[in-house]
């Protein structure tokens, strides 16, 4: 049990520096970018690959914010039913792995029939 604690705090302390880098996406961006190619250590190849990469996930969250703003703006009741689906789809999934995680536990550590230690304990 400790352990699923464990994930769920590490999950969600994984997400707040993700949701606060959402507030300034031009720096946070330009961040990232530098941190990508940092890690390739002066690699030209590998640089020119992070960049491409994280260039390209930039562009794609300044679409879907994009996309999400003029939702919301044209019809909000859709763009609340959008969120909902997010956040369902990420609790099916966070519970089909918590639910996988118990059904391995169960198998490798089920239900094993105790044997009584004494035998005078059993019913005559």
């Amino acid at each position: 049990m400790s352990f699923i604690v464990r994930l769920f705090f590490i999950f969600f302390y994984g997400l707040l520096p993700a949701a606060s880098s959402m507030a300034d996406n031009g720096r946070e961006a330009a961040i990232a970018i530098e941190r990508a190619v940092a890690s390739c250590r002066g690699d030209q190849q590998c640089e020119a690959a992070a960049r491409k990469r994280e260039i390209s996930v930039a562009e794609k969250q300044q679409q879907r914010e994009a996309a999400d703003n003029a939702l919301k703006a044209s019809d909000p009741g859709a763009y609340y039913l959008t969120l909902l689906g997010r956040f369902l789809t990420a609790f099916a999934f966070i519970g089909g792995a918590a639910g996988l995680y118990v059904l391995v536990m169960h198998l490798l550590f089920g239900k094993r029939k105790r044997r009584p230690k004494n035998q005078t304990d059993l019913p005559d």
